[in-house]
């Protein structure tokens, strides 16, 4: 049994293994994890659980008050994805593709009152019944309308953006850390990346305890499964301030199967007793505005690729030419010390690993 320390995180975080872990990425808590065996994959084991705790606690540190001036219970987050969603063996198919998702919280004392507003808002859109932008006549007078509704309402949003090859980077490219696992699903990391998000927002209520209620479009039942796996870890630490785990692991050394356990603590991160989580599906004006939302951060995102290859996708730089960036909640400055997405360090595009991506090409 022993102490794993928070430095454990660095072959994960570290863009340069050369480098020290900085204090920015650390953020100076009090972070453990004990496991029950020495295994030749306990730092990698600790480094999830740990990098878990990690999101959690940058992401605590955001304020929101929209909505915030009594407490409510129940809160609605309205969601759809953009772009690709495939498993971490993907590469991207163009320079800088992305999986985004994005959303926006709505209280539950204020549902009724956006519903009929945005019903009422939306009826002079030719072909409003329709599921997504992309089936409506007119999209630019569409997506004209649903920002307006937004910017009337003062409806403030959230998204999480990965690279497709950042993931791909981090799982199977020397250095980064990652397991090798085909199983990882993009998909699942951004909607995790954008709960964490959400999480936040609301932990102004942390003691009356909070219910969010996922709203999306048709997702298929396994990927609600998929989702609803990715979140246990963190819900267990928000729910509890700890993460147990037991696992088996097969040594090579002694030929046995080792029966392991793991703990992490986080004291800094407040409890959230009564947190829960549910999704559920429907096609209305709601789910329509989160499905122009995605799409139009997609867009976007693009848009500032191209212009700077660099982009870290979540920050307020990335997206700073989207019509609704002045409700944008949860973004940081690229340009500040603090990195307030982890997202944008883990699963980092490199160029170095897509040049060897090249030369392993021309050898073939």
């Amino acid at each position: 049994m022993w102490d794993v320390p928070l430095v454990a995180l660095e072959f994960r975080l570290r863009p340069d293994v050369n480098q020290p872990l900085s204090d920015s990425y650390a953020v100076k808590h009090n972070f453990s994890v004990t496991l029950g065996a020495e295994t030749s994959c306990t730092k990698r084991t600790a480094s999830k659980i740990l990098m878990a705790t990690l999101k959690l606690v940058i992401a605590l540190g955001l304020q929101y008050e929209k909505f915030m001036e009594h407490y409510v219970k129940r809160h609605y987050l309205f969601i759809d994805e953009s772009g690709a969603k495939g498993y971490a063996d993907n590469r991207e198919r163009y320079p800088g593709e992305l999986g985004v998702i994005a959303g926006y919280l709505v209280p539950e004392l204020y549902l009724s009152e956006y519903r009929a507003h945005l019903k009422k808002r939306l009826a002079s859109i030719d072909g409003v019944g329709k599921l997504h932008i992309t089936d409506l006549l007119n999209q630019s007078e569409a997506r004209g309308v649903i920002f307006q509704a937004f910017l009337e309402l003062e409806i403030p949003w959230i998204y999480e953006a990965i690279y497709v090859e950042g993931l791909y980077q981090s799982e199977f490219c020397e250095g980064r850390g990652g397991d090798g696992s085909h199983k990882e699903l993009l998909h699942a990391k951004l909607f995790m990346g954008l709960m964490i998000k959400a999480l936040a927002l609301v932990h102004k209520f942390k003691d009356e305890g909070v219910e969010i209620v996922v709203v999306s479009d048709n997702i298929d039942a396994g990927v609600i499964k998929k989702f609803l796996i990715e979140s246990e870890d963190y819900l267990s630490l928000l729910r509890t301030s700890e993460l147990k785990r037991e696992f088996k692991v097969y040594q090579k050394s002694t030929g046995k199967l080792l029966h392991c356990s793991s703990r992490a603590t986080a004291e800094n991160i407040p409890s959230h007793p009564g947190l829960e989580l549910g999704i559920t599906c429907e096609n209305s004006h709601m789910t329509l505005l989160s499905d122009v939302l995605a799409n139009s951060v997609n867009h976007y995102l693009k848009m500032e690729f191209e212009s700077n290859p660099q982009m870290l996708p979540n920050s307020k730089q990335a997206i700073s030419n989207h019509p609704l960036r002045n409700l944008l909640l949860c973004s940081y400055d690229e340009n500040s010390e603090e990195i307030l997405n982890i997202s944008d360090i883990i699963y980092r595009r490199e160029e170095k690993h897509l040049e060897q991506k090249a030369v392993e090409l021309d050898a073939e």
